[in-house]
């Protein structure tokens, strides 16, 4: 669906029950879809920060994800995407 439809951002969920959140950010790559892909995940260390960094998405936030930050993440002021 975010090859398909090209949102400028896409909150991704990295434990999801059919295909992880790492594969669809690989699958996103691949493809050359450049939106912003954001991992919501409550995998926190800084391996877990390393492995969705390696695997596309172009920011990491733990759930729950504070309120003012996914504003910012909206109104696209936290910082470079992909």
């Amino acid at each position: 669906m975010i090859q398909s439809t090209k949102p400028d951002l896409a909150l991704v969920d990295i434990g999801p029950p059919q295909m992880n959140g790492y594969e669809i950010a690989r699958r996103v790559r691949e493809s050359g879809c450049t939106t912003c892909l954001a991992a919501i995940t409550g995998f926190e260390s800084p391996e877990d920060h390393e492995r969705s960094r390696e695997a596309g998405f172009d920011h990491h936030f733990v759930k729950p994800i504070d309120p003012g930050t996914l504003d910012r993440l909206v109104l696209g002021t936290l910082g470079q995407c992909a």
